[in-house]
């Protein structure tokens, strides 16, 4: 009897998570008449080109289940989709307090690492670089080995011109990533700028090892020529297509 009761038990637990958690497993979501978080989360996706009734059947979902990831996802997925389209900086301050949330519900750390990485993006819209900076060592923190979160950190720190953190930020990325012409090309442009040309060109030459371009030639040209050599920078320059070349100064 006793072990009935105990499967019992485990039955009736299985199906209270189930339905806490929108559905039971198997049981398709009903939008029609929706009852459970997961139901308003569906109806929310299905209602994508409607902003207003998608958020707020997130939000319903969120009154449902307070602790119910998805939803926050989705509402924070809508509020960023509209700060692109309307720039409204309101859009993004909701998307962060719905990162805020999903954070304080303690992810797994790649989920934590998506999430801090949102929210910096979310900050750098809002010109909030320091709260962009934390959020992106965060990211790192919590999944080691993203050259794209660096490169995010690099730009908040050149948003703040504070080139020699940004230069430290690009070679962690470029260290992750050692073949991404863009960040080298990036990091040769910050290089070139504080007109230390040697490490700009030792960039830039590997751009062309790995993928050669018309930019980087040009780039290249331009170096040279801010260091005196007309030679190579004519020799750069002869590399470029004829429609691409840079006019005469």
């Amino acid at each position: 009897m006793r072990a009935y009761v105990n499967v019992l038990i485990v039955v009736v637990l299985a199906a209270t998570l189930a339905v806490s958690c929108g559905k039971k497993k198997g049981e398709k979501p009903n939008v029609e008449n929706p009852q459970t978080a997961a139901d308003y989360v569906h109806r929310a996706k299905a209602n994508f080109l409607s902003p207003d009734k998608a958020i707020k059947d997130a939000t319903k979902a969120i009154e449902i289940d307070p602790k119910y990831a998805p939803a926050y996802e989705f509402r924070a997925e809508r509020y960023t989709q509209l700060y692109d389209k309307t720039t409204k900086a309101e859009h993004a301050r909701n998307a962060i307090a719905d990162y805020d949330r999903l954070l304080d519900l303690k992810p797994a750390p790649d989920k934590a690492a998506e999430y801090y990485r949102s929210r910096g993006l979310l900050r750098m819209k809002i010109e909030d670089y320091d709260g962009a900076i934390t959020d992106f060592r965060a990211s790192g923190k919590a999944r080691r080995g993203e050259p794209r979160t660096y490169e995010y950190l690099a730009q908040a720190f050149l948003a703040k011109n504070d080139r020699d953190n940004a230069l430290k930020a690009y070679g962690i990325a470029i260290k992750f990533d050692p073949r991404n012409t863009s960040l080298l090309k990036a990091r040769a442009n910050i290089y070139s700028d504080m007109q230390d040309y040697d490490k700009a060109i030792a960039d830039l030459m590997k751009v062309v090892e790995i993928q050669p371009d018309n930019d980087t030639y040009i780039a290249l040209g331009k170096i040279c020529e801010a260091k005196g050599d007309k030679l190579a920078a004519i020799d750069w320059y002869s590399k470029v297509k004829e429609s691409d070349k840079p006019a005469p100064q």
